[in-house]
């Protein structure tokens, strides 16, 4: 009777410290695309919302599936090629906010974009009636892109595909009974919801126009990348990390807005 209680505490110990690894492993990756500095019961809870929402609805869903023998036997390079697809594509969505939208960027492409058609238009007479013409083609299709990685941020595709790729496991699991087939997709399905939830963050970060005023008084503006132990500030092509003990206090729009024309700022102070 001993032993059995004993294993009992194992296990809900061992479930405890996987449930709350699970929490902090999403919760850390959704608060690393914000701009505000998390403690470990944010992490927690952020982990929490999104588990709940991308990771046990649709198990559940799949287990409905399950019992309603609503399942259809996909081979395996068929779920090979979706999860690597779905792979491919978030990984090109990180690196899109990360290079270029969580700068805001966008703006400043099009400018060029519009800049260098004019030169060409100048230089090249002979092209300018085919620029005339394939010019608004040109937009639409940056338009596109942009567009398409809107869409593979919204949650309902999100869960969405959270779901298809629980589906994918239950599949491989059914059957495919090699540990090999097993391992893979199990893999690809960890990589991929992990990529998941840096789209679900990305989908809400928000970066603000900031002034900062230093201890010493001197004042540096511009868009707030992180907060935490140092502040990472962009403005045009320089970065400033800047330790928050040299800071006195930061003004941010209190609207997201035109940050460098809003007029309305909230001012926080800092211990």
């Amino acid at each position: 009777m001993i032993d059995i209680t004993n294993n009992l505490l194992d296990l809900s110990s061992a479930i405890i410290v996987v449930i709350t690894a699970t929490l902090l492993y999403f919760g850390k990756i959704i608060a690393d695309t914000k701009v505000e500095k998390f403690e470990k019961t944010d992490l927690l809870i952020n982990g929490l919302f999104f588990t709940l929402l991308f990771l046990m609805f649709p198990i559940a869903l799949n287990i409905f599936f399950l019992q309603k023998n609503w399942i259809i036997n996909i081979q395996l390079w068929i779920i090979v090629l979706f999860q690597l697809v779905l792979m491919s594509i978030y990984s090109r969505q990180y690196n899109s906010y990360k290079t270029i939208r969580k700068f805001n960027l966008e703006s400043e492409y099009d400018s060029r974009f519009d800049k260098k058609i004019t030169e060409i238009k100048e230089n090249k007479p002979v092209i300018a009636k085919m620029i005339n013409q394939k010019q608004d083609l040109l937009k639409q299709s940056l338009n596109l892109f942009d567009l398409i990685f809107r869409f593979f941020e919204n949650q309902k595709v999100l869960l969405i595909l959270s779901t298809a790729i629980f589906y994918s496991i239950m599949i491989t699991i059914r059957y495919n009974l090699d540990i090999l087939s097993i391992t893979s997709i199990a893999i690809l399905s960890f990589v991929n919801l992990s990529l998941i939830a840096i789209a679900y963050g990305t989908s809400t970060a928000y970066n603000p126009f900031s002034k900062i005023t230093l201890i010493d008084g001197k004042s540096i503006s511009g868009k707030t990348i992180k907060f935490g132990e140092f502040v990472y500030i962009v403005k045009g092509k320089k970065k400033y990390f800047i330790n928050k003990d040299q800071i006195k206090t930061i003004e941010q729009n209190v609207m997201k807005t035109d940050d460098a024309k809003d007029e309305a700022k909230i001012k926080i102070q800092t211990n």
